[in-house]
């Protein structure tokens, strides 16, 4: 029996550090361009400087799942369970897709609840 070598790097885990990586560059520069933190107190506003341990801690709480989603397509592709991994990756936009075909069929049903309502309201 051939022996099948997998690494961890295939296109599940190639997506995925694309697209976690461009969700930590937008996120980073909205954290650290925020410089100041607004506090509401009855009639006046008061403004606070965001310390620094604060704006790392937030990136890391965000990069914590980042690293340990990487780390679960990397165990997968390492297994050679790629169409696993393949399903997790795309597991989103498929609840997504079920949602808006769930939201099509209940506004169609309304609609057409509507317009027999309407048609038997003029006869």
């Amino acid at each position: 029996m051939a022996d099948k070598r997998c690494t961890p790097w295939c296109t599940p885990l190639i997506i995925y550090i694309f697209f976690s990586l461009m969700y930590l560059i937008f996120v980073g520069i909205a954290i650290f361009s925020k410089s100041k933190k607004v506090h509401h107190h009855g009639d006046y506003y008061e403004e606070k400087e965001v310390k620094l341990s604060t704006k790392l801690g937030a990136l890391f709480g965000i990069l914590l799942p980042q690293l340990l989603g990487g780390l679960l397509y990397a165990f997968l592709c390492y297994r050679c369970w790629n169409t696993a991994a393949w399903i997790i990756l795309l597991l989103p936009l498929i609840i997504i897709g079920i949602y808006l075909l769930f939201m099509l069929i209940f506004i169609g049903g309304l609609l057409g609840v509507a317009a027999s309502a309407a048609s038997s309201s003029k006869s």
